[in-house]
């Protein structure tokens, strides 16, 4: 009896995700490519070619990039040339790290300066983030604040040790919110900054410094005249734009028009699949999950309960 090498049809299987690139390829994803079982053991093992092809991963074991981009602004920001930082989202966690650290990071000889403690050595910064004017809504956020751990080089290993197994990490969600917020408000400090020197300094009105009480009439007259020939203006022609030019500014596509903005986007595929709603959501929000305790507690009172609604409502929860 013979057997024959089935060949699968051209399309039947799909198509293999590159060596690091994210599964599935959104965003966000947190699971990344590894096509062989090679791939798989040299990952395990830190090799560099898997290490430096990856650009997703799960977010304990591999740092987000748009995350290791905004710590590398808290570095440049508040750092020293030979400290590295891990940042959190609340004060709390970035001082449970530092304690972790100080417990377990032991300088070297070479970098102690006057002490074996690491208590001068691993600190904590505060770094707010403003919203940019165009961002600003009623109730919305005014700015985040991200904290960072700031440590020398050599203790990043006992940083990520923290960041691996206590999981209270900055999302890379987070992080793109702060580095949109940060390039929108450079963008409106650098338009504000061209705005006031097209203006130039401001020109004062100088009056004439004579006796006035003999030439009153005459400095309003050489002063103040609006009809003075250096005050005086000849109007320029207003000119319309032709037919043939309104056409094709018509004809011109619509920004965006072919496809969805890149934002919009974004958001669609956060609000419909991942469930992430904008902030502004957050009150109506929190309303419907008390309504829904409320609920619950009511649904289990017992025999006792009345019906009535002085029993239990939103505000009790």
């Amino acid at each position: 009896m013979s057997t024959k090498h089935i060949t699968p049809a051209a399309g039947v299987l799909p198509e293999q995700a590159p060596l690091g690139s994210p599964v599935p390829n959104v965003p966000h994803a947190i699971s990344v490519s590894l096509p062989t079982f090679r791939d798989n053991v040299d990952y395990e093992e830190a090799a560099p070619r898997v290490v430096k092809a990856m650009v997703s991963g799960y977010p304990r074991f591999f740092v987000a990039l748009k995350v290791k981009e905004l710590a590398e602004i808290c570095e440049k920001k508040y750092g020293k040339p030979t400290e590295r930082c891990f940042i959190w989202p609340s004060r709390k966690i970035a001082e449970r790290c530092r304690h972790f650290m100080e417990r377990y990071y032991v300088p070297q000889p070479a970098s102690s300066i006057s002490t074996t403690s690491s208590s001068n050595t691993v600190r904590i910064v505060e770094f707010t983030i403003h919203a940019p004017a165009s961002e600003l809504k009623p109730g919305g956020l005014k700015f985040v604040k991200i904290y960072a751990t700031l440590f020398p080089e050599e203790a990043f290993s006992i940083g990520k040790q923290y960041w691996q197994h206590a999981g209270e990490i900055v999302s890379s969600r987070l992080a793109v919110h702060c580095l949109r917020w940060l390039s929108l408000k450079a963008e409106e400090d650098q338009r504000d900054a061209a705005s006031t020197t097209a203006k130039g300094p401001a020109t004062r009105l100088t009056m004439p410094r004579v006796n006035r009480h003999y030439s009153a009439n005459k400095i309003v007259a050489d002063g103040l005249s609006s009809t003075s020939p250096a005050a005086t203006t000849t109007p320029s022609p207003t000119t319309s734009p032709s037919p043939k030019q309104e056409r094709d500014l018509e004809d011109q596509p619509i920004e965006g028009e072919d496809g969805l903005d890149e934002r919009d986007y974004e958001v669609y595929v956060e609000e419909r699949y991942g469930r992430n709603l904008d902030l502004s959501f957050a009150p109506k929000a929190k309303v419907a999950m008390k309504r829904r305790i409320a609920s619950q507690v009511a649904h289990h009172a017992g025999s006792n309960w009345t019906g009535t609604s002085e029993y239990v409502t939103e505000d009790d929860v």
